[in-house]
């Protein structure tokens, strides 16, 4: 599986979601760089955050911030307006953070505080929720637990952002004590 995984990655470091799909997607790759990590194969890794620390500048930093949720495989978000998803962002963090414990440095930590500055940009000061990001006219998405869950474990340590979201689970009802379980979206809790 692993040598199937190193083959789908393309030269500009990205890996298509599936073969011959044109499709890629920022929490696939983010999913892949966490197995390269783990693997101790940091250079496949650096491929993947290479591109995106690339496109720092032109996307993430780009009004309303974050990177597509998904694009071609050249490295265009698809349809030229993208998606920038909180979960997809989030789960890159996770691995740039994975990466940096793993192979000892703190290559990307440019691109890991702007992952995390966007996300802390989306929590909601009025009840401590996080916005799921922007749809592709630029459209606040309405709050999703599991963006919200993915954000609160992407941003390391525990501070007033992560109190404020445990707060929201609790006070917004998404927990439900009789399940023990959360509600993925309270508008559409099945």
């Amino acid at each position: 599986v692993y040598g199937w995984l190193k083959s789908l990655q393309m030269p500009n470091g990205l890996l298509e979601s599936a073969e011959d799909s044109n499709f890629v997607s920022t929490y696939d790759n983010s999913l892949a760089a966490i197995a390269f990590s783990y693997k101790g194969d940091f250079e496949r890794a650096e491929k993947i955050f290479d591109f995106f620390n690339k496109n720092l500048e032109t996307e993430m930093k780009q009004s309303p911030g974050g990177f597509s949720q998904a694009r071609d495989k050249e490295g265009v978000p698809l349809g030229g307006r993208p998606h920038r998803w909180l979960g997809d962002n989030a789960w890159l963090l996770i691995a740039i953070n994975n990466y940096h414990h793993l192979a000892g440095n703190n290559k990307y930590k440019e691109l890991a505080a702007s992952l995390e500055a966007w996300m802390r940009s989306l929590q909601d000061e009025s009840d401590g929720g996080l916005w799921s990001g922007f749809d592709k006219d630029g459209k606040k998405i309405g709050k999703a637990t599991e963006g919200i869950i993915d954000a609160f474990n992407g941003v390391s340590g525990y501070d007033s952002f992560h109190k404020k979201i445990l707060e929201y689970l609790k006070t917004a009802k998404y927990w439900d004590p009789e399940e023990k379980t959360l509600l993925a979206w309270k508008e559409n809790p099945k």
